[in-house]
């Protein structure tokens, strides 16, 4: 995602009212070709799961907390967008924000939960008081949601490529993954539909394709204009394991056509 941001802006940053900055593709001048390999761009849910309920990246290893995933902004970048909808509370039947700060407030989620104090106290160790170590984590969430709102328009704003750009696209689309999620009394998130991707990743978040439920029977709808897109019967994990992958990549870096 920082790949992309950086071939369509350069350096620059977005505007002070959270608009994103002109599109110069001032980063691609340097840059013939462009391999995203399982990218979620448009988010995974999963980036959701962690930032509420943790994350275990193996049975052996520790649970990192979601306070402290929290702290870090890159995860709340990976959010899906939320206009296709894919939370929706079980108890009022709406769908839901999770890129809204009272969100999170509301759910006590991450950095807003009632026990997240644990954590902050070890990574604000020059703060003794509990209020102000809530009121800074707060304000973090505020920003860090703010900011991904912001980086995910970017993103998202319909472009061509300029002359002498490629951008390839490897993707898994053989595994059911988390394309839906309800959200208990209690706050907990349980996933309630599955679709094609690589269990992380859906196929769908890959191709940015920003078709409906409704439109599915129409062509891909993707503000990314691929120059070449290649499915894998693989989970996210075991994409670039595959000799498949391994072939391509190589036609692709080393014989593919230039423009």
């Amino acid at each position: 995602l920082i790949t992309r941001y950086m071939l369509m802006y350069g350096g620059r940053e977005p505007a002070s009212d959270g608009s994103p900055p002109p599109l110069t593709w001032e980063g691609a001048r340097h840059v013939e070709k462009v391999i995203l390999v399982g990218t979620p761009n448009d988010g995974s849910l999963a980036a959701l799961q962690q930032l509420v309920q943790g994350f275990r990246p193996a049975p052996i290893l520790p649970l990192y907390d979601p306070a402290l995933l929290g702290t870090m902004p890159s995860v709340y970048q990976l959010l899906p967008d939320p206009r296709l909808q894919p939370v929706v509370d079980r108890t009022t039947g709406r769908a839901l924000d999770y890129l809204d700060s009272e969100t999170w407030e509301r759910q006590g989620w991450g950095l807003a939960s009632p026990d997240a104090d644990e954590v902050l106290r070890k990574i604000l160790p020059s703060e003794p008081d509990a209020a102000r170590r809530k009121d800074i984590a707060l304000a973090h969430l505020r920003k860090s949601l703010a900011r991904a709102r912001t980086f995910r328009a970017a993103l998202a704003r319909p472009h061509t490529l300029p002359s002498g750009l490629q951008m390839h696209l490897y993707a898994g689309d053989a595994t059911g993954t988390v394309s839906a999620m309800t959200l208990g009394k209690n706050g907990e998130l349980t996933a309630s539909a599955f679709a094609p991707g690589d269990g992380t990743v859906l196929r769908s978040s890959a191709l940015y394709d920003l078709r409906t439920p409704q439109q599915q029977n129409q062509t891909v709808r993707t503000p990314i204009p691929w120059s070449k897109v290649m499915f894998l019967h693989r989970n996210h994990l075991g994409l670039t394991q595959d000799s498949t992958f391994a072939d391509n990549v190589l036609y692709t870096l080393l014989l593919f056509p230039k423009p």
